[in-house]
């Protein structure tokens, strides 16, 4: 899936949530930023960033709404110092998923692999990405003889496939919880049901990823363990709609779109048929869920366009910390990794920037104008 096609899918998603207006492309649209640093003013000063989240990896509470009329000139505050990512925070070689560039990951623990993204949906607690311990008498575990995968691949690179797929299996898992935490949050905010059955469906699909990403685990020889029991305490606290919204905006609208594009790489170059499989399911599901992501917010500030403020500054430090993931070089087979559904960091780290700049920034830009268009628009219908 190109980034255009994807772009296009999340603008169409964005038009279709319930009661929404968003703009098109024009000369007068908001700018969000860019990977060159913060948009300027027709002065030449700084501009105030348009992008913008106050909830998730790097803080504990949204910025408070300022004022009843929403902008796309949006003032944010200064971010959190980052925390730099654990070298193992995700490893299949996708995303800097929500908060994988700057939050640090708990409970699966391991000797770091090629790759600190993540292409999944990550369960956030704070600054952490909360995971569930591998154990070997997990009910998740598959028995059975390992089957070797075919084509040439040395002993040191085969043990890291197999710890990266299991390391992506526990992630997978968590995320069955982020979608649940995620359908509670709507049902507490009224949303939707068309809404709250996407979140339902996308849960399921990630027991499903789970599954196959074990079943690739096993493929290269890690197996009879699996994901154990998660740890949930403060993970789920009843959210303000704009603290669900910062949270979704990190986990989802950027997350999960740049896991989509990732895993679309990752398909692409894999010449292994079970991974080839599994790789492609995860894209088409990934993309989905992106979009998902995108209709609830679309949908949230129609309902309160006082939250524009923390939506855009969601936005901007989800973008900061997505671009932050270090390089580092794990001496792996490049040709062998590829061909077996990975990507290296500065793979990983190229096709973030470019989806980023090409998907993420004009669906954030489409967003932002239709607050201020329909803000204006009841304005006039007010005087």
């Amino acid at each position: 899936m190109a980034a255009s096609i994807l772009r296009t899918r999340l603008l169409l998603a964005l038009s279709l949530a319930p009661g929404a207006v968003v703009g098109c492309s024009g000369d007068d649209e908001p700018d969000v930023g860019t990977a060159r640093g913060e948009p300027t003013s027709s002065t030449g000063t700084p501009a105030p960033s348009q992008i913008s989240p106050g909830y998730g990896p790097a803080t504990v509470s949204p910025p408070v709404p300022t004022g009843a009329e929403p902008s796309t000139q949006v003032t944010v505050n200064q971010p959190s110092t980052p925390t730099q990512p654990s070298a193992g925070a995700g490893g299949s070689g996708g995303a800097a998923a929500p908060g994988a560039g700057g939050a640090t990951a708990s409970g699966a623990g391991g000797e770091a692999i090629p790759n600190p993204f993540t292409i999944r949906r990550p369960l956030l607690v704070g600054t952490s990405l909360r995971v569930a311990p591998v154990t070997p008498d997990s009910e998740w575990r598959l028995d059975g003889e390992a089957t070797l995968p075919s084509g040439r691949v040395d002993e040191h690179t085969r043990d890291l496939l197999g710890r990266a797929w299991l390391k992506d299996a526990v992630e997978e898992h968590a995320s069955v919880a982020a979608f649940a935490r995620f359908t509670l949050g709507m049902l507490t905010h009224g949303a939707p049901p068309d809404l709250v059955a996407a979140a339902q469906r996308a849960a399921l699909d990630e027991v499903r990823h789970t599954r196959d990403c074990l079943k690739l685990a096993a493929h290269y020889g890690t197996h009879s363990t699996g994901p154990g029991p998660l740890d949930l305490t403060d993970a789920l606290e009843v959210p303000t709609l704009a603290q669900l919204c910062a949270l979704t905006v990190e986990e989802g609208c950027v997350g999960e779109t740049l896991g989509a594009l990732l895993a679309e790489r990752q398909a692409a170059q894999a010449t292994e048929p079970l991974v080839k499989r599994v790789c492609k399911r995860i894209e088409r599901d990934e993309a989905r869920h992106a979009e998902l992501a995108w209709r609830f917010v679309a949908w949230a500030v129609k309902k309160s366009p006082e939250l524009a403020p923390a939506i855009g500054e969601a936005f901007r430090l989800a973008v900061e910390r997505a671009r932050q993931a270090r390089i580092v070089d794990y001496g792996v087979d490049e040709r062998a990794w590829a061909a077996h559904g990975r990507l290296t960091c500065r793979q990983a780290s190229d096709i973030v920037r470019h989806a980023l700049d090409e998907v993420v920034r004009p669906c954030a830009t489409a967003l932002l104008h239709s607050i201020a268009t329909s803000t204006t628009q009841r304005s006039h219908a007010r005087s």
